[in-house]
């Protein structure tokens, strides 16, 4: 099970961190008729989070104001 894309040093073609925002943010959903479709879905089924690619990393945030 080597050959899985696991780390940041795989810079192959079409493989990047941000891959997830560009396709699953609420952005790119809102942005398609198809991708509005799916948010209306998800919406009427009560979800909370509607898009998973606006995760942020709560350990990335800033823990105090800057000067």
């Amino acid at each position: 099970m080597f050959n899985k894309k696991r780390t940041k040093r795989d810079r192959s073609e079409g493989w990047t961190v941000r891959k997830k925002f560009r396709s699953c943010s609420l952005l790119a959903r809102a942005s398609t008729v198809k991708g509005r479709k799916i948010l209306k879905k998800r919406m009427y089924r009560g979800k909370k989070v509607l898009a998973p690619g606006d995760y942020t990393n709560y350990k990335m945030q800033r823990v105090k104001n800057l000067r």
